[in-house]
């Protein structure tokens, strides 16, 4: 650890290489009165194991994570833009954060000192031999041992190409008879940090009612005001949930490599798909004041696709393989129910406001029309959460006081927005139900974001 932190320069908090204790057992009452005990514990050096199928090089947006034909996976730090969402994926913790450079870095095998025919620094250092390496394919025939032992991920996640030789005590794959005694020695990251939480839950929220709101403009129901205030409202949200995102990047400057990993990085993919989702609403605004006519339902379908694009991208981001809490069937309907619930609010809400601030829109037998389709499409996003909820894998559902806060505040919401249907023709009495369903349902979905990033919880170290 000394060996690396010196050689490498880094950062302190800043772990390359780390020793993980794994311990557990306690003391057992015999029936003979007397006492025994199962306490064991054992120590794991880990660093990167520069993987056969690292999950880091997959999902990294910018191509700034990579490995190259020795195997040796390492950051191009031009290119790496400190989004950190290798340091969500890594069943292994290597790619750490180095705020000072605002980039991630990690293990590179100590390339120069390899050129140079010397042993990585850490494999130098160590006293005991305990550290050795050599080609994948000798190691392997020498059987030095094998990863599948606790507190160690699968080694099926990522093909680690390293070797343990497991300890005489230790527990099998996936065992809970432990736990790891030293995490603040470890660096822990398998849990998100606060800012991550609300700043990415702004962004989902923000793209997940923009997805839904393009489908309502094809429903014919909305003059040409609504529309164009609906296009343009959409086009806000896209562009604030941008510029929330940039927010949290090391290095914002570096975003314009966010797209080079269109091949295997559904963050990539989620960037490109927003950002053409964007110039397409702001031809939209423009076509809005230009030639209103040329939006015609074929435009109109063309920006629901890609609404649509946005949200199945924005989906697999959160669907990784190493974090079993997001990674099934109920994440994907928890942000359709998502997009179809803010949608169908938001369509409305400026429907609303503009009855309320101009003279257009009075037409109340095409308000309640479209009100009711909005109706529709939040009733359909409720059940799809519900829905969503019974679907999570145990262990999986986030604790806390505000646990059954979510459904009893969007319920409500539901709930209210029937009774300001069912309410006559009072627009006073209409507009205050309204307006307070849907603080109910924005309450409950920022309820939920926060109890979504808080269930993270990636296996391995």
């Amino acid at each position: 650890m000394v060996a690396c932190k010196d050689k490498n320069d880094l950062d302190p908090g800043v772990r390359w290489r780390r020793v993980v204790e794994y311990t557990g057992g306690e003391w057992l009452s015999m029936p003979d009165g007397t006492y025994a005990q199962d306490v064991f514990s054992y120590y794991i050096s880990v660093s990167c194991n520069h993987c056969s199928e690292p999950i880091c090089v997959e999902v990294c947006p910018t191509t700034a994570m990579n490995r190259d034909e020795h195997g040796i996976v390492s950051i191009d730090p031009a290119k790496c833009m400190g989004c950190r969402y290798c340091e969500w994926a890594c069943p292994y913790s290597a790619p750490q954060y180095q705020a000072g450079s605002g980039r991630m870095s990690k293990c590179d095998f100590c390339r120069d000192e390899l050129k140079a025919g010397k042993a990585p620094a850490c494999v130098a250092a160590c006293p005991t031999r305990a550290l050795i390496f050599g080609e994948f394919d000798e190691l392997q025939q020498d059987s030095v041992g094998q990863m599948t032992f606790a507190p160690l991920p699968d080694p099926e996640l990522t093909a680690p190409s390293a070797f343990f030789k497991p300890h005489k005590m230790s527990k099998p794959l996936n065992s809970s008879a432990g736990y790891i005694a030293n995490p603040e020695e470890t660096k822990d990251a398998k849990s998100l940090e606060p800012g991550y939480v609300y700043t990415d839950g702004s962004v989902c929220g923000g793209k997940c009612v923009v997805c839904a709101g393009c489908p309502f403009w094809n429903s014919g129901l909305a003059d040409l005001l609504h529309l164009k205030f609906q296009i343009l409202v959409a086009l806000c949200l896209v562009l604030a949930g941008l510029a929330a995102a940039m927010s949290h990047l090391g290095n914002p400057g570096d975003s314009l490599h966010a797209a080079k990993n269109l091949k295997s990085s559904w963050l990539s993919r989620e960037i490109f798909s927003v950002n053409i989702f964007a110039g397409f609403l702001a031809v939209m605004v423009a076509l809005a004041q230009i030639r209103p006519g040329a939006l015609n339902v074929w435009v109109l379908l063309v920006g629901s696709l890609a609404g649509g694009a946005v949200l199945s991208a924005m989906t697999r981001v959160y669907r990784l393989r190493t974090v079993p809490a997001w990674n099934h069937a109920g994440t994907s309907l928890t942000f359709l129910g998502s997009a179809l619930l803010l949608g169908g609010l938001v369509c409305t809400l400026v429907l609303k406001i503009l009855t309320l601030l101009t003279e257009v829109g009075h037409d109340v037998m095409g308000q309640n029309e479209f009100r009711n389709v909005a109706l529709i499409a939040v009733l359909a996003g409720f059940i799809l959460k519900m829905l969503a909820a019974g679907l999570k894998p145990s262990g999986a559902n986030a604790a806390g006081p505000f646990k059954a806060l979510q459904p009893v505040m969007q319920g409500a919401g539901v709930a209210l927005w029937l009774v300001n249907i069912l309410a006559g023709v009072n627009p006073v009495f209409q507009s205050l139900l309204l307006f307070l369903a849907a603080g109910c349902l924005v309450s409950g979905e920022i309820i939920h974001r926060i109890q979504f990033y808080s269930s993270y919880q990636r296996v391995g170290l």
